[in-house]
């Protein structure tokens, strides 16, 4: 039979809850990082309208600048106005890319530590997403982005039953097939994202600590 041992792990800092998205909410679309297909896009926000959200797209999901969704001063400001803005309840990326970790030196950390909005996106996220939590104490969100995940016809279902349900209630089941030699549990403060970006902050003053994190 197998042995179990249980370990916790405490968190190195408090913390830092997220507001709630209200089902009927805004959310605010923006390109930190590469630019976004037209198509893509409209596609995106018709799903998160169809699914009872109002949407504000920002200005960047249009630019191009090389390989960037306009310049690093037009992404930090729109980024920095949406968790200033009252009336956005969350903010999700239309996509990854390259570029994000250009935008950490430009970023008001204290006001998104006062803001608490749900910020949600992955990959190339992943460098954003570990500055707010090295920088402000506050958690993201490692999920689907509105001109890849939900603009994909159809959209599919594995993501949409993990990642309404997580947004609604705050809580997710995953079940990862592995072998194990015995059974453990584990409880910490979950550090989600794309291991190669995560690598990049490493030596930054963006780098989380990670003692007593499982990743």
């Amino acid at each position: 039979s197998n042995a179990r041992s249980n370990t916790s792990l405490r968190p190195a800092n408090k913390f830092i809850p997220l507001k709630q998205i209200p089902r009927n909410g805004t959310l605010a679309v923006t390109a930190p990082a590469s630019p976004v297909e037209s198509d893509d896009l409209e596609r995106g926000v018709r799903y998160l309208e169809k699914n009872g959200y109002r949407v504000k797209v920002g200005t960047s999901c249009y630019h191009k600048e090389y390989y960037l969704a306009g310049s690093d001063e037009l992404r930090a400001k729109e980024l920095i106005r949406f968790f200033a803005d009252s009336s956005v309840d969350a903010i999700i990326c239309a996509r990854g890319g390259h570029g994000s970790m250009r935008l950490l030196n430009r970023l008001d950390y204290t006001l998104i530590r006062r803001g608490r909005k749900p910020f949600i996106g992955f990959s190339d996220i992943t460098a954003l997403q570990w500055a707010i939590y090295a920088k402000a104490g506050l958690p993201t969100i490692s999920g689907g982005m509105v001109a890849t995940d939900m603009a994909r016809q159809p959209v599919a279902p594995a993501f949409e039953e993990t990642f309404w349900k997580f947004i609604q209630t705050g809580r997710a089941d995953y079940r990862l097939d592995h072998q194990q030699e015995r059974e453990m549990s584990l409880s910490g403060i979950c550090m989600a994202g794309t291991a190669s970006m995560a690598a990049k902050l490493m030596g930054t003053p963006y780098m989380p600590d990670l003692k007593h994190k499982l990743l």
